[in-house]
């Protein structure tokens, strides 16, 4: 019997024409249809909520992606408590090799608290300044990140990722950019 609640009902409207229900015949027709009717919607309802999309209605952000492989987070399964929040991985394996040697992943893994939104910037990076009406941003791997000054950004936005991530977000930047963990009722 196939397995969806849409071939499910196909299945009994199909049975239900060619025998007869409880060996009723035409009898009780209303009745029969009815009772379809109701296995048709229970079985299109359970079948739904098998449904991994409907599952989990709180996804990650686009462009979240597995620090150590660098492929998509898809799901929210795989992850390692870091600094009150969670650092999304692709799959276990990841998870327990970032474990191993956090420190080596530290830059990588305080961008992935910002850009999944956990944690905010309330300063900027590099001077520990509140940024103003005359500072900049500047994109990196997702993430907006205040600067004071166009300056710092050109020079920044001409360095290679790798860089970028280490200067904007190592722990001695994260604690100049006084980045702060998002209140959980905050909007994001």
């Amino acid at each position: 019997m196939p397995a969806s609640g849409r071939h499910i009902g196909m299945y009994l409207l199909h049975f239900s024409a060619s025998r007869p229900f409880f060996g009723a015949g035409n009898m009780h027709l209303g009745l029969k249809m009815t009772f379809l009717t109701c296995v048709l919607l229970l079985a299109m309802a359970t079948g739904a909520n098998r449904n991994p999309e409907n599952s989990n209605p709180r996804k990650l952000p686009r462009g979240v992606k597995c620090l150590i492989d660098q492929k998509p987070v898809t799901n929210r399964k795989s992850f390692v408590q870091y600094k009150q929040g969670k650092v999304y991985f692709c799959c276990q394996d990841c998870a327990r090799q970032f474990q191993r040697a956090p420190s080596k992943y530290k830059a990588w893994a305080n961008h992935h608290l910002v850009l999944t939104k956990q944690y905010v910037q309330k300063a900027c990076p590099l001077s520990g300044e509140t940024p103003d009406e005359d500072s900049v941003v500047l994109k990196v791997a997702g993430v907006d990140v205040d600067l004071l000054c166009a300056g710092c950004r050109d020079d920044i936005s001409k360095l290679a990722l790798m860089k970028q991530i280490h200067m904007l977000f190592d722990e001695e930047a994260f604690k100049e950019g006084k980045f702060k963990l998002r209140p959980k009722n905050a909007k994001k």
